[in-house]
């Protein structure tokens, strides 16, 4: 692949495993032909850019001066050039990302209209598809602000009773492992500290919620 850029490569493999109905055809289910335009045999390069009306998508998009480009590429060549390409940003979002989101969503709307009647192709999709990508922008800035607080260490110990109370205490706690298995224990300390018994029992089948009742 060209540059044989890792990134490219990755997405040229992803690509290739989209079930289109011409894999389906090799695989004798059904026509190799487009669901949609009912002309063309549905190759990936046709379901994401050369089908009629995701070609208008495109069209709204990618600047004249590119056309020939865009649209002449094979898929190789496609991949690479938008991952890597010069085509410019739009409303300061990035083009390789409007073209990753672009054609998550152009072969998701695809087969949510094929297979389900009550799904309509978005009427704006470029404002559905920048929604997307303005969704994404700001769930990794919060995940980055999060992960830059600063972390305080906490030291947890036993505690003295209260005063004027018996000077003795118990500490309980519950666990489940994988939703299955559980159980629940305890210790019991004098004032001073010293352990004066403890317990441990199997639960059995339950929630971590109920483990720690």
């Amino acid at each position: 692949m060209e540059g044989e850029d890792p990134l490219s490569v990755l997405v040229y493999s992803m690509m290739m495993m989209m079930i289109t109905n011409s894999i389906k055809a090799h695989m004798r289910l059904g026509s190799s032909l487009c669901d949609l335009c009912c002309t063309v045999e549905e190759t990936c390069i046709h379901a994401l850019r050369d089908c009629e009306w995701v070609r208008l998508l495109w069209l709204s998009v990618v600047p004249v001066a590119a056309h020939v480009m865009f649209f002449g590429a094979d898929i190789q060549r496609w991949i690479y050039m938008n991952l890597n390409g010069d085509i410019r940003c739009i409303n300061n979002i990035r083009w390789e990302d409007f073209w990753a989101t672009a054609c998550h969503s152009i072969w998701m709307w695809r087969n949510r209209e094929l297979h389900n009647d009550d799904f309509n192709i978005a009427a704006r999709p470029i404002i559905n598809i920048m929604n997307s990508i303005s969704d994404y922008y700001q769930a990794r800035m919060t995940s980055c602000m999060v992960t830059k607080l600063p972390r305080a260490i906490s030291l947890i110990g036993w505690k003295l009773p209260a005063e004027g109370r018996v000077k003795i205490k118990i500490n309980m706690d519950g666990a489940c492992k994988d939703g299955h298995t559980a159980g629940c224990g305890g210790v019991i300390r004098d004032g001073r500290g010293w352990w004066c018994g403890g317990f441990a029992k199997h639960v059995g089948s339950c929630s971590a919620f109920v483990a720690e009742l």
